[in-house]
């Protein structure tokens, strides 16, 4: 077991970031973060928009929530209630401020499920850009195991990761899983995966690709967003549309992908 403290970790992140750019891709600032999210904004409604006919029937459970991005985006579906969650104590109390009229919880999801939790079932639940940041295989297991027991039959659980195809890469704060990995468990959890999708080509760190032009051309790219943090802006704007088209023609990506399972 890793001795790696995440509620730690990311309490302290998100105290000295606060905002898109401490949940997002660390060190690429606020602008260049914004036009990520700009392509997994078009990503979300693409593909999910059409899971259900009527969403004012759905309650979805968000889980590592931080800002409240992707919690905005089920309310604009119009579903019928969105629970906010995070590990942490201060994005928690930021989205009770934010979201006064909805359920906003502290959860850790790779722990016992608090008792509030236990009997509640929901038709959507999501995990985005925060599975990969459990180190632990035994937390993120059980992780699994708690969506599972949270989700409704026939309900769909969403979340996103890179699912490389070579070996897990291993780091202090978040382990990039083998798509071999994932699957296994997603599958032994009792989930039927039904799409897997690219959410980033040519916009950031490309985790599966043994491309040398791809991987100097990310690393120019994130050089320069560090070091002069307002080019996010502009260099953020000259990829967007390359990167909305070649996620359109890509069934697999080198970076960051979206799955949608079902129970």
């Amino acid at each position: 077991m890793s001795d790696f403290d995440p509620k730690q970790y990311w309490e302290t992140r998100l105290e000295d970031k606060w905002g898109i750019h401490g949940v997002g891709s660390l060190g690429l600032g606020r602008h260049y973060n914004k036009w990520l999210y700009s392509i997994r904004k078009r990503i979300f409604f693409r593909h999910l928009r059409s899971l259900f006919n009527d969403w004012s029937r759905i309650d979805v459970l968000d889980i590592g929530s931080g800002t409240g991005y992707y919690v905005d985006l089920w309310r604009s579906l119009g579903a019928r209630s969105v629970t906010a969650t995070d590990i942490t104590a201060i994005a928690s109390r930021k989205l009770r401020e934010k979201f006064p009229d909805m359920e906003c919880y502290q959860l850790d999801i790779g722990g016992n499920l608090p008792e509030k939790f236990v009997n509640k079932q929901y038709g959507v639940i999501s995990a985005f850009d925060m599975l990969f940041h459990i180190v632990d295989d035994d937390r993120y297991q059980r992780a699994l195991g708690n969506i599972f027991q949270m989700l409704r039959p026939g309900g769909f659980f969403i979340f996103s990761d890179h699912f490389i195809h070579g070996e897990t890469i291993r780091a202090q704060h978040e382990v990039i899983r083998s798509i071999s990995d994932i699957e296994t468990v997603v599958k032994n959890t009792g989930f039927k995966v039904k799409l897997r999708t690219p959410m980033s080509v040519i916009m950031n760190n490309p985790f599966d690709s043994k491309n040398i032009l791809l991987k100097i051309t990310w690393r120019m790219t994130a050089s320069l967003v560090r070091r002069l943090p307002r080019l996010g802006s502009p260099l953020g704007a000259l990829l967007y549309p390359f990167e909305l088209i070649l996620i359109s023609c890509l069934k697999e990506g080198p970076s960051t992908e979206l799955m949608v399972c079902q129970k």
